[in-house]
């Protein structure tokens, strides 16, 4: 075959319109196909959208690779749920699941090993097709399309970046958009960086006991340029937009930039937190416990900063919040802050505390934390930081435990 018959076949196997890739088809009928071809018969095969194209392009690839094709076959049943599509013709692109897709595209993965042929090329290749060349996805195909985000995350197929950014954009938190929140750290690039800041400043939370799946990959990304945007967005004309998204935001925010602990989110940290958190009275427990630990994870960047705010916090009217204050001191390791903590353990509390608010119930835990981080700052020792932006004996701090 001449290179210029090559590239037309493949220009057509890979045009949007599918009369086109059932012409692309047609020509490749006797002909010696190159490798080159390969992925965009598979993708065809198995998930063009026609139903004449993957019954044509089946016929071609199972005649080139009839190993890899019976092996599929016969493992069939495993990607088919005994309730649905009783009559177990093989087709791909019948899959309602997106757990079946990732299964099925690992196995001929598997399977395709030694033969040279490239399966994430196949996966991006089905996406492609699934789009149709237009700009979003059917929700028809969203369980096809996790699939693919699934399999090539796993895969770390860095040519599906664009793809999983696309996803995202049209889907954020829901269907297969959640699978690109969960594998998107294995690619790299500002742009990916830029999205999922924006997602999380973006996000409308109603009610979240859980700390967001994008907080938790950006701190998996970790990278400097993270912590200077959000930091950003807390000095930005008093930190309006992080306010404007409700505490469990300002939650994350917070937690976020003490797990990533660049110096750059200090200042703007301690700033917001006297601005909007203690100065102007709110009540935002869950936002001052989340800070309380960040200034505890940034000490290292200025000690004498996040001592000086975490002693005003153990002050705090919440006992959730001095509970958490307690803990932070003990995480830092400075006998600047025994006598504070020795005022906990006496149950002396700051101004505005009451035991009317329940308080008096949690004061025992307190005082055990309390306990635990005098004896490390005595022993010249440090608690472990924590995994929650909660207070140790919440509730929520118990089920949150791994990120």
């Amino acid at each position: 075959m001449s290179g210029d018959s090559e590239e037309k076949i493949i220009k057509f196997l890979q045009s949007e319109d599918p009369a086109l890739r059932k012409m692309g088809l047609s020509l490749t009928t006797g002909v010696g196909l190159p490798d080159s071809c390969n992925a965009d018969l598979f993708a065809i095969s198995f998930f063009d959208p026609e139903p004449s194209n993957r019954t044509t392009a089946s016929v071609i690839t199972s005649e080139s690779f009839p190993e890899i094709f019976g092996e599929l076959k016969k493992r069939w049943d495993n990607y088919q749920p005994n309730t649905r599509n009783e009559s177990k013709k093989f087709d791909p692109y019948q899959m309602g699941y997106d757990f079946e897709v990732e299964s099925f595209m690992q196995d001929f993965h598997k399977l395709s090993a030694e033969s040279g042929l490239d399966v994430c090329k196949v996966s991006l290749r089905g996406y492609n097709l699934l789009k149709g060349g237009v700009e979003q996805i059917s929700d028809s195909h969203k369980d096809l399309v996790g699939g693919f985000v699934k399999f090539l995350g796993t895969e770390k197929y860095q040519p599906a970046k664009q793809m999983m950014i696309d996803i995202y954009k049209q889907f954020g938190d829901d269907g297969p958009g959640r699978e690109v929140i969960l594998i998107i750290h294995n690619f790299e690039g500002e742009d990916i960086v830029e999205l999922l800041v924006e997602g999380l400043l973006n996000k409308k939370y109603f009610i979240s006991n859980s700390i967001d799946d994008t907080a938790k990959q950006l701190v998996k990304i970790g990278s400097e340029n993270i912590a200077a945007k959000l930091a950003e967005a807390l000095s930005d004309r008093g930190g309006a937009r992080i306010l404007y998204g409700g505490v469990p935001l300002t939650r994350d925010v917070l937690w976020c930039l003490g797990k990533l602990g660049h110096c750059c989110a200090l200042e703007p940290l301690a700033n917001f937190c006297r601005s909007n958190l203690i100065n102007l009275g709110m009540d935002g427990w869950e936002s001052l416990s989340a800070s309380a630990y960040a200034l505890a994870e940034l000490s290292h960047c200025d000690e004498d900063s996040s001592l000086e705010l975490l002693l005003e916090m153990v002050d705090h009217r919440s006992e959730w919040v001095v509970e958490t204050a307690v803990y932070a001191l003990g995480m830092i390791g400075s006998e600047r802050s025994i006598p504070k903590i020795e005022d906990i353990i006496a149950g002396k509390r700051g101004k505005g505390h009451s035991r009317a608010f329940g308080w008096g119930n949690y004061m025992p835990f307190t005082e055990k934390t309390a306990k635990a981080a005098l004896n490390a700052i005595r022993s010249n020792d440090k608690l472990p930081p924590v995994k929650t932006p909660w207070p140790l004996n919440h509730d929520w701090s118990r089920s949150e435990m791994n990120y």
